[in-house]
C-alpha cells in the first residue's frame, strides 16, 4: 500500500501547556513504527524537570515518581537517535515538537525541520463522521484500544494504531502521497541533526521511586528492642509522628529521629507498632466521617500505612473497623489553633471537593475560612508550606527545606482544616 511508511510516534507529558515560559517534560515515549505495521522500537522515560511536576491528577505523575529519573540532557540523545531522519508522528505534533524544540534549546541545541504526520489534524481532513479532538475519542471510534491515556507510552502506541488507521482511510478515498496528507518527507537525510549521543538512561513509570514502597519507619521499628517494663509518653510520640507524617514523606533521618526517641523514652517495640496501628485506624475514621472514602483518600491511607511500615491487608481491616463504628483513639494533628498562622502553596492540588478539583483559589477561600493568612512566597516567617507532593522540586519546596519551614501535604492540610475532600 502505497501509503503505508516508517514512522515514529513520540508522545510527551508536561508540567503544563506553555513550552516557551517555564513548563518542561516530565515524560516523553517514542514507538517505531516498520512499513509492515510492526512495532521495531519503543522507548519511554519518566523525566526529572527540576521543578513541580504539574497536573498529577491529569497524567498521574508524582514529584516522588521523577526524583531518581534522568533529567532531559541525559536522554536528549536517546530521543533523538529515534526521531533523525524518520518521519515523526503525534496527536498534535506542534505541542510535542514545541516541547522538545524547547528542550533542546536549553541544552543549546536546535531541533531541525521533521517531516511530520498528525492524527489530531488528519482527524478533521479525512472524511470521518463522529470523530473529535480527543486522542481517547479518535481510538474508542476506531476501536483501537487506548488504557491509561495520559501516559506516554501508552499513548504513542496508540497514536501509531490510529495513524495507520488513518491511512488505511486515506488510500480508500484516492489519496496516494504522504504530500497530500502535509506531510513532506523529501529531505529525511539532508537534516543536520544534534550530536548527541544516547545515555542508556530510562526511568519507566514501574520502576520509579514510588513503586519502591520504602518504608523507613517499618525496618528501624523492628530494631528497637521488646519489652521493656514501661513507657514513656506516648502522646508526645505522637505528636512527633504527625509532624513526621504531616507532609507524607518520611526521610531516613526522621525515621532513625523517631527510632532514637522511642529507645530514650524506654518505648518498646511492641508498643511503637501499636501506636502506629493507633494512628492509622484515626486518620481512616477520620477519612469515613461521612461514610465514604474517596479515590483520593484511600490513596492517602495507603501512603500513611506504607510509611508506618503496615500492611495493605491491615489497611483493609482498620476500614472495616471504621465503618462499623469502633471509636478513634485519637485526632491526629487535631487541636492545633490554625488562626492567625501563614500559609503557602505550591503545586497542582490532586484532592476533589463537591466534584471538582481543588483550585488554589478554593485552597486561599478554604485557609482564609480556618483564619490563615494566604502569602504568595516563602520566608522565614512562614508557618506552613502546603504541598501537592511531598517531593515537588518547586523553588518553594526547596526554599522551605532550607529554612525548616513545616512541609504539609495536601491531605494532612484539608484534615487539618476539617474539610472532606474527594
Amino acid at each position: 500500500m502505497a501509503l503505508l511508511t516508517e514512522f515514529t510516534v513520540i508522545d510527551v507529558e508536561t508540567t503544563g501547556l506553555y513550552p516557551g515560559g517555564h513548563d518542561r517534560i516530565v515524560e516523553v515515549a517514542t514507538v517505531k513504527f516498520s512499513e509492515h505495521r510492526d512495532i521495531t522500537d519503543s522507548y519511554a522515560t519518566l523525566v526529572n524537570p527540576r521543578r513541580d511536576v504539574g497536573p498529577t491528577h491529569v497524567h498521574g505523575i508524582r514529584a516522588r515518581d521523577v526524583v531518581d529519573a534522568p533529567t532531559f540532557e541525559e536522554i536528549a540523545g536517546d530521543v533523538i537517535a529515534r526521531i533523525e531522519h524518520v518521519i515523526v508522528a503525534a496527536h498534535n505534533i506542534r505541542f510535542d515538537l514545541g516541547f522538545l524544540a524547547a528542550e533542546l534549546a536549553r541544552i543549546g541545541y536546535q531541533l531541525p525541520e521533521v517531516p511530520t504526520l498528525c492524527t489530531l489534524h488528519l482527524s478533521h481532513q479525512l472524511p470521518i463522521g463522529g470523530l473529535n479532538r480527543k486522542l481517547g475519542s479518535c481510538c474508542h471510534q476506531l476501536g483501537i484500544p487506548l488504557e491509561g491515556a495520559h501516559c506516554a507510552a501508552n499513548d504513542a502506541e496508540a497514536t501509531g494504531r490510529l495513524l495507520l488507521a488513518f491511512l488505511d482511510i486515506a488510500e480508500r478515498q484516492g489519496i496516494t502521497s504522504l504530500a497530500q496528507l502535509g506531510c513532506d518527507a523529501d529531505h529525511l537525510a539532508s537534516e543536520v541533526w544534534p550530536p548527541l549521543k544516547p545515555s542508556g538512561k530510562c526511568c519507566p513509570r514501574s520502576e520509579s521511586s514510588a513503586a519502591t514502597g520504602a518504608s523507613y519507619i517499618g525496618d528501624l521499628v523492628r530494631r528497637l528492642p521488646p519489652q521493656t517494663g514501661h513507657e514513656a509518653n506516648a502522646t508526645a510520640y505522637l505528636e512527633l509522628l504527625d509532624r513526621a507524617l504531616e507532609d507524607r514523606r518520611v526521610t531516613e533521618d526522621e525515621a532513625r529521629g523517631l527510632l532514637a526517641v522511642a529507645e530514650e523514652w524506654g518505648i518498646s517495640r511492641e508498643r511503637v507498632e501499636s501506636l502506629h496501628r493507633a494512628y492509622l485506624e484515626d486518620v481512616t475514621q477520620i477519612a469515613l466521617e461521612d461514610w465514604h472514602i474517596s479515590p483520593s483518600e484511600r490513596s492517602d491511607l495507603r501512603e500513611v500505612a506504607s510509611l508506618l511500615g503496615l500492611t495493605q491487608e491491615y489497611l483493609d481491616a482498620s476500614i472495616v473497623a471504621a465503618m462499623i463504628g469502633a471509636p478513634p483513639h485519637r485526632i491526629p494533628g487535631g487541636g492545633e489553633e490554625l488562626a492567625g498562622k501563614t500559609v503557602c502553596f505550591t503545586g497542582s492540588f490532586t484532592s476533589e471537593l463537591d466534584g471538582e478539583h481543588i483550585t488554589r483559589e478554593t485552597a486561599t477561600r478554604l485557609a482564609e475560612t480556618a483564619g490563615m493568612s494566604v502569602v504568595a512566597s516563602v520566608t522565614r516567617k512562614l508557618d506552613f508550606l502546603v504541598v501537592a507532593d511531598a517531593d515537588s522540586q518547586s523553588g518553594k519546596a526547596k526554599k522551605a527545606r532550607d529554612f525548616g519551614t513545616r512541609i504539609v501535604a495536601e491531605s494532612a492540610f484539608w484534615q487539618m482544616l476539617g474539610v472532606q475532600v474527594e
